[in-house]
């Protein structure tokens, strides 16, 4: 399939809201080195797949994949948890999720960059977000997340991107309607601008989504 009539398909089905979280957000990684690990779609790992959750720096199949460990091992549990209680705690409204006793899915993806996708994709604001719009995209391919009926949500931090996003499956959609997700988007972005603290952004995210 060619990228104009990729993307053609994901404005069909899902919604994407990205933040680009500015210069702070930029800045160089731990003892100041320059260059950070780049993820592709494809080498990206799966955190419920039982072959690749311990490549997301995980212990058990798990809801957040944060391979180089950006957030610390209690944070990432912290907002695993909230998680699973929105899975649990929520009621899609599809018959599978009634019959089936659950609610949203939602899954993180943590990563220092993200590879361009398109072959002439720069690094301009509008060129990030529409890697990052197609990037998810793929990734939720990847992950088989389309769930029982499309309830799946997506986020997708690419910290030295300054890139935070959120995709949204055409059930999700429904109730975490685009302008819900740019409120919580924007109250709790600058709590990414520091590797201390966006464990606390994510959990405070998915919270306000609940």
């Amino acid at each position: 399939m060619q990228q104009r009539q990729m993307m053609e398909c994901v404005a069909l089905v899902v919604v994407v809201v990205v933040v680009c979280l500015g210069p702070g957000a930029l800045g160089q990684q731990a003892g100041g080195e320059k260059q950070t690990f780049i993820w592709s779609v494809q080498g990206y790992p799966d955190p419920f797949s039982y072959d690749t959750y311990t490549k997301c720096g995980r212990q058990n199949r798990s809801n957040i994949c944060d391979p180089n460990k950006l957030m610390s091992k209690e944070q990432a549990d912290k907002v695993d948890s909230l998680i699973s209680r929105v899975f649990r705690e929520t009621r899609c409204t599809c018959s599978k999720c009634f019959n089936n006793a659950h609610g949203y899915v939602i899954r993180v993806a943590v990563m220092p960059r993200m590879q361009n996708v398109y072959k002439d994709g720069k690094n301009s604001t509008e060129d990030l977000l529409k890697n990052a719009q197609m990037f998810a995209y793929m990734l939720t391919q990847k992950w088989a997340m389309g769930g029982s009926c499309n309830e799946s949500v997506l986020i997708l931090f690419s910290r030295y991107d300054g890139v935070l996003y959120t995709l949204t499956l055409p059930l999700a959609r429904e109730v975490l309607k685009d302008h819900h997700v740019k409120r919580i988007t924007m109250a709790v972005r600058h709590l990414f601008d520091d590797n201390d603290t966006i464990g606390d952004g994510l959990f405070e995210m998915i919270r306000r989504y609940k």
